[in-house]
Order: structure tokens, then sequence, then C-alpha cells
């Protein structure tokens, strides 16, 4: 529900009561949220009513009807002088309220600006640390992928790795076997020479 400048006023006025000090910080935190500039600018209207409040209050009363006409023309000349006066040091402490209230305005409009730049860029610092958290994640996921492809590599490596030595046990045992039967085969034919040779010598 947007913040209305009546209850930004009534917080004020709560807050003053309980003798705190309405400050932009303290408002906002009553209030539960909202923006500093909004603040600031309705707060400028609610401290302007208070001073006027506080100037009216500082108005001296009308000289009372019994002491009017009790008075003699001395006393009303008197009167009159301190009310000139009066009015003078108002006019006076009004001037330097102005004065003082044109400068705290100028230093709160800075520093709501400050602060509605410093929400601004949290704001956009949670957003850049969300997106960087979202990275993050995809990256571990695609790591973990690659973890897993790296393992079913080195599975299949040693499968083949034990295939390959099979195929050289069973190579040189095959290898092995060629080598016996030509061996045999070649003692055969030199059996087969040699009886030749004995029946040769034996006809001549």
């Amino acid at each position: 529900m947007a913040i209305t400048e009546k209850d930004i006023h009534k917080t004020a006025d709560d807050l003053v009561a309980q003798n705190i000090s309405p400050t932009l910080e303290n408002v906002r935190d009553a209030l539960g949220g909202g923006s500093y500039t909004k603040i600031s600018k309705i707060m400028k209207i609610w401290r302007t009513e208070q001073a006027k409040k506080e100037v009216l209050a500082g108005i001296k009363e009308p000289a009372p009807e019994r002491v009017s006409r009790a008075a003699s023309e001395f006393a009303k000349n008197v009167w009159e002088e301190a009310q000139a006066l009066a009015t003078e040091r108002l006019n006076s402490e009004r001037e330097a309220l102005e004065t003082a209230r044109k400068e705290y305005e100028e230093r709160t409009q800075e520093a709501t600006d400050v602060a509605d730049k410093i929400a601004n860029d949290l704001e956009v610092a949670k957003n850049e640390i969300a997106s960087l958290e979202a990275i993050k994640d995809e990256l571990n996921a695609k790591n973990e992928a690659i973890k897993d492809e790296l393992n079913a590599e080195k599975i299949e490596n040693a499968k083949l790795s034990s295939k390959i030595n099979e195929l050289e046990k069973e190579k040189k045992s095959n290898s092995e076997k060629q080598v016996f039967e030509i061996m045999k085969k070649l003692d055969a034919f030199q059996a087969q020479l040699d009886n030749m040779r004995k029946e040769r010598d034996s006809q001549s």
C-alpha cells in the first residue's frame, strides 16, 4: 500500500510524542520502508508547519483588557514599544529560521540523494550477486558433468587397456604355438631327410 502524506505527518508527530527525533531514517523505519525522496519532500512541509506553530506560540498575547483600562498613557506607550521590539526580534528570528531551514533542506536533499543512490547501488549489487550465484551454480553443474565424463572415460580406458593386454597375451600365445608347429614340421622334414640318406647309403 502506498505511503501517503498523512501517514508521514502522523508518524513524525508520534515520534515527537515519544521524544524521538523525526529524522528521515527514523520516519522511514517507523513506516516500514518508502522512498527517501518522497519522505524528505513531505517532511519539509511538516517542519514548515511545526516552525509556524512555534512562531505563533512565541507571539505575545495582547495586553489584558483590565490592564489596558487601568494603565496610563505611559504604560500603553511602553507596551507598544515592547510589542514593536518583540515583533522586530520575531522578524529577525524568523529570517534566521528561514536561513537555517534552507540550509537544512539543502543538506537534507544531499543526504537524501546519497541515500537513494546507495539504495539503488545496493539493489544493483544484489542483482549482480544473484546473477553470479546463478553462473556459479551453472559452472558447478558443468564441472560435475565433466567429472562424470572423465570418470566414464577412465573406466572405458581401463576396459580398453585390459582388452589390449588380453589381445597381446593371445597374440604371444599364438606366436609361440606357430613357432612350435614350425619346429615340429622342421623336425619331421629333417627326419625324412635322414631316412632318405640312410636308404641311399644302403643301396650304394
